[in-house]
């Protein structure tokens, strides 16, 4: 069994910051979890070729809303594909064009909001910020 992460290099050096902090939240609400498990993607379809579309990585709130990379088609580099959040109370949204996009958007360090219609930022007192991540 290997100990790397995933096939993503960006995220396995993500896991070795999270690992050389303690496993602290990187993020207000992200979360590092198993690489391309289906869990809350699976609530949306069963089908095993929508499944396969997505590769699950990380929580992105405290609700367990899930953050995915968007296997829209077969490019080898997986850090560019687009990001997906699949809330945990409904609603799916498009967060980031790829990794590096979505990083930008963690190191603001504030709690991703996911409902029925749209995904954005929370400040830290809880109220919803518009201007990053909307879908």
């Amino acid at each position: 069994m290997s100990d790397t992460y995933s096939p993503v290099p960006e995220l396995n050096l993500l896991k070795q910051l999270e690992d050389r902090i303690g496993g602290e939240n990187i993020s207000t609400g992200f979360d590092l979890a198993e690489f391309g498990r289906t869990v809350g993607i699976d609530t949306w379809s069963k089908d095993p070729e929508f499944l396969d579309s997505f590769l699950s990585f990380a929580t992105a709130n405290a609700g367990g809303s899930v953050y995915a990379l968007w296997r829209i088609d077969d490019r080898a580099n997986l850090a560019d594909l687009p990001v997906v959040v699949f809330g945990d109370e409904g609603g799916i949204g498009l967060v980031a064009r790829d990794l590096r996009e979505l990083f930008q958007q963690l190191a603001c360090d504030k709690a991703l909001y996911v409902g029925d219609y749209d995904a954005g930022f929370h400040d830290k007192a809880g109220s919803e910020d518009n201007e990053s991540g909307d879908s």
